[in-house]
């Protein structure tokens, strides 16, 4: 999902954070995918970065 520089410009506040905030969801879900991706593969350090960028999706989702 991109945005040409003058939509973005032109969206309200509460549009661009709902974007912002459907981008996170979408991001955090891929991080658990490619996370049990790598338990399956026993893919330890793998999987611990996947745990550390779920709990900062987390925090940032928890803000919004």
């Amino acid at each position: 999902m991109q945005f040409q520089v003058q939509a973005w410009k032109d969206m309200l506040t509460g549009q661009k954070q709902q974007v912002l905030k459907q981008r996170v969801i979408e991001t955090r879900n891929y991080v658990v995918n490619e996370q049990w991706k790598a338990l399956r593969r026993r893919d330890q350090r793998t999987f611990q970065q996947c745990a550390k960028i779920c709990r900062v999706l987390d925090d940032v989702l928890a803000r919004s």
